[in-house]
């Protein structure tokens, strides 16, 4: 298989990713996929702009704090994830941070699509029915629901590869094959859960694989394989280290919710009976069926961890695949492939389910609930369903391929073919122009903001300490002003915001004329929306503060009808910090 025809299948899934999500290409630079307003979301697209705000004005971040202003902080991902942030850096910069997002969502698709075809190629060796699989996996709701709100989760491509990589490491193994399968894994291996996901995979892989009479083949498979993950825990130590040191020796750790998750969140967040056979809720068609069931135990109640829908014309050829298997009607190599994809489909799609079954007074345990004990950080494990996804695209794959081979007419294969993508494009079909949120037209107050000297700071009210609003720091990238939101818990800037977090108090006031603040917005609706008379007689109390003047009152705004966009906002006054500045005195506890 050569360069050109790859380009060539490339590009067949740059169309399809266009005829897919055509209103989000349609809008590439004002729009993002969402469905609601997401911290991911929009950190990623805030991160994007810091980047390249910074670039264009020769800023130093290091010296110049958008956010928790003046004190120093570091954004986790830099540290963290430096692959993705520099793919997110590098794209905005190039682009902007709107076009970063979308291009990092579209290629997601188009990449989906081809790395499941080249796994498909090499095991069925046929081009149809490889061309099935990256349609499958790529377009699968699993992909839309994930492209709507988490974008590190929407990047599957990299597991096809990775399973591609193993398979050829297995069937060759050597440097080679060790080095390509370091290099995939390195590149995702800043995405956790799909980390484990491939954990998983790569252990049912060896288990099989060790069923295999090759016992010469198989030692130098697990040497190199071995090997491959040495080399990728080398290489990612140095940004993880500060994370294993936390969690092994932190005397805190077990109340830290980035290692310790609620239990009780594993029964909410894993798929449900009819989570893999009802389509997306989406679906122009077919949604409506599923609308039904939506909320219910039957199905789930959250659209980006519930819509598991892994398509009846896969699910039928896939039992096809088995049936040919059972008849051992395949060739030895085609047989270890379709039993490990097998399963890999049923071990996933255990996995995913909630941590105990409860029949008839029985409690039967799920394999989440053991390995919560091992792993408590991780509770979504309705994301196995992307595994069970892929392990079904191929079995449809080769069940295509077997279903072509009973015809010798080229027109009849041609025809079944173009039958089974149409049935699958029908059952994947989402309708994007209800999906997408517009970006481009902030509130009114940051405009007025953006037309005010630069170098001024503000502070957004209420604080919202515990949980912090990401979308002050989306509306940053509008304002272009620096902001003291944004602390982190347990730094000094934290206490500080801790002790000015009642704006009615005078002392809130010389604090924040104290940190350099000019205007303080404060968010009307945030604070009536609770229903909490103290956060009622808060505001109320928030005018009568001598340190603040009032200056401009913005009325509410909403989004046109059937839109999603950032412009919806309650009522906010701006008010101006006045009096001598004082710093805090914070206690040493």
């Amino acid at each position: 298989m050569n360069n050109r025809f790859l380009l060539f299948i490339f590009f067949g899934f740059v169309l399809l990713t266009f005829i897919f999500t055509f209103p989000l290409f349609l809008k590439f630079g004002t729009h993002v996929s969402g469905t609601v307003h997401t911290s991911e979301l929009f950190f990623t697209i805030w991160a994007g702009w810091q980047e390249r705000f910074a670039f264009l004005n020769h800023i130093d971040l290091n010296n110049y704090h958008f956010i928790s202003y003046p004190f120093s902080t570091i954004v986790s991902s830099v540290v963290v994830f430096p692959v993705g942030y520099s793919i997110i850096k590098w794209f905005s910069i190039l682009t902007n941070e709107i076009i970063m997002y979308n291009l990092i969502i579209t290629l997601s698709f188009v990449l989906s699509g081809l790395f499941a075809f080249i796994l498909a190629r090499y095991l069925t060796k046929n081009l149809w029915a490889a061309f099935f699989t990256g349609l499958i996996f790529a377009f699968c709701p699993y992909h839309f629901s994930k492209s709507c709100q988490y974008l590190g989760l929407s990047e599957i491509q990299w597991l096809p590869l990775y399973i591609y990589s193993l398979i050829r490491l297995k069937d060759e193994p050597g440097i080679k094959g060790m080095v390509l399968l370091s290099a995939v894994l390195f590149m995702f291996s800043e995405n956790y859960f799909h980390v484990y996901l491939v954990l998983i995979a790569t252990l049912l892989f060896v288990i099989v694989s060790l069923l295999q009479k090759d016992y010469s083949r198989k030692v130098s498979f697990v040497k190199f394989l071995i090997l491959a993950a040495v080399v990728v825990f080398l290489l990612t130590l140095p940004t993880t280290y500060g994370i294993y040191r936390a969690y092994l020796f932190s005397p805190s750790r077990a109340d830290s919710l980035l290692f310790y998750r609620p239990f009780q969140d594993l029964f909410s967040q894993s798929a449900r009976p009819l989570s893999y056979f009802l389509p997306s809720i989406t679906n122009p068609l077919l949604g409506g069926i599923t609308g039904m069931f939506l909320g219910s135990n039957l199905y789930g109640i959250n659209f980006s961890e519930h819509t598991l829908y892994l398509g009846w014309t896969a699910i039928i050829i896939s039992l096809f695949v088995l049936l040919k298997l059972k008849r051992r009607q395949a060739n030895i190599a085609e047989h270890f492939y379709i039993r490990y994809f097998a399963w890999l489909a049923v071990t996933a799609w255990f996995f995913s389910q909630p941590p105990w079954w409860n029949w008839f007074g029985l409690r039967i345990f799920m394999p989440s609930f053991f390995m919560y004990k091992i792993l408590p950080m991780f509770r979504v494990y309705a994301r196995f369903g992307v595994l069970v996804m892929l392990a079904v695209s191929v079995l449809a794959g080769f069940g295509l391929k077997f279903i072509l081979g009973y015809f010798k007419s080229k027109k009849i294969r041609f025809l079944i073919f173009t039958v089974c993508c149409g049935l699958i494009m029908l059952e994947f079909w989402n309708y994007p122009p209800f999906r997408i949120i517009d970006i481009s037209q902030p509130p009114e107050v940051y405009v007025w903001l953006k037309q005010q000297p630069s170098d001024i700071v503000i502070a957004e009210y209420p604080l919202y300490l515990k949980d912090a609003r990401v979308e002050d720091w989306l509306y940053q990238t509008k304002h272009h002003k620096r902001i003291i939101n944004g602390a982190h818990p347990g730094s000094y800037a934290y206490k500080v915001a801790k002790s000015i977090e009642k704006l009615s108090a005078l002392n809130s006031a010389r604090t924040l004329k104290w940190l350099g603040v000019k205007y303080v917005i404060v968010h009307r609706g945030y604070y009536q929306q609770t229903g909490l008379v103290d956060q009622i007689d808060e505001l109320q109390m928030i005018a009568k503060n001598p340190g603040l003047k009032l200056i401009k009152v913005f009325p509410a705004q909403e989004c046109p009808a059937n839109v999603l966009c950032i412009k919806k906002t309650g009522p906010i006054d701006v008010y101006e910090v006045q009096g001598p500045p004082v710093e805090p005195h914070l206690s040493s506890s």
